[in-house]
C-alpha cells in the first residue's frame, strides 16, 4: 500500500475530485489531499467550479507531493494538466491551477525507484 500526500495552496476553495487508477477516490476543497491505495498506474485531480468572468485570479498552487512519506520534487515533471480552455489544452509539468481541468500523474513503484536511484549515484 502506497500513500501519497499533496499539499496546495489557494486563493479560494477548489472543487477537487480525486481519482486513483481510474477509479474514483474522494471528493475535497484541499488544502492537503492524502490518498492511501496500491498506485499502478495513475493519480488525477479533478478541478473544477472556476467562473473565468466572476473568479478570473482563482489559483491552487501545488507545493508539495510526498510518496510514502518522501518529498520528491521530481515528481512535478511528470504530471500533465489538460484544460477546459482552448489556448493552453495541455500543460506539461504543471504544480500551478488556475483553470477548469485534469492534473494528471502517471506513476509507479519503478519511477520512484527510478528518482530514488537519481538521488543516490
Amino acid at each position: 500500500m502506497q500513500t501519497i500526500k499533496i499539499v496546495t495552496e489557494s486563493s479560494t476553495k477548489w472543487h477537487i475530485g480525486t481519482t486513483v487508477n481510474n477509479s474514483f477516490y474522494n471528493y475535497t476543497t484541499g488544502p492537503i489531499l492524502y490518498m492511501e491505495a496500491d498506485i499502478i498506474s495513475s493519480v488525477e485531480l479533478h478541478f473544477l467550479g472556476k467562473d473565468y468572468k466572476t473568479d478570473g485570479d482563482k489559483y491552487c498552487k501545488l507545493l508539495s507531493i510526498e510518496f510514502n512519506q518522501l518529498i520528491l520534487p521530481e515528481i512535478f515533471q511528470l504530471a500533465t494538466f489538460h484544460t477546459d480552455n482552448p489556448n493552453y489544452p495541455t500543460v506539461e509539468h504543471c504544480d500551478y491551477i488556475n483553470m477548469n481541468g485534469v492534473w494528471k500523474l502517471s506513476i509507479d513503484k519503478d519511477t520512484i525507484k527510478n528518482i530514488l536511484h537519481g538521488k543516490v549515484t
